[in-house]
């Protein structure tokens, strides 16, 4: 249902739901919506995004990757 609501949003706003989040929001909202429409969209690219930003680079972060 939510996915159906994006796509209207997208029709009357020209534009994504997260850009319109990005260029609006900052700080944890920002965060937290983009997260919740990521997961909305895509469960599965959502946990692989952070998977990969939690191990991409040198080192790993531990705290993202183990939760």
């Amino acid at each position: 249902h939510l996915l159906k609501v994006f796509e209207e949003y997208k029709k009357i706003a020209k534009k994504d739901l997260e850009a319109s989040i990005k260029s609006e929001m900052s700080g944890h909202l920002e965060d937290a919506l983009l997260a919740v429409v990521k997961c909305i969209r895509s469960r599965q690219a959502y946990f692989a995004e952070r998977l990969y930003k939690s191990m991409k680079g040198l080192g790993t972060d531990d705290k993202t990757l183990i939760r």
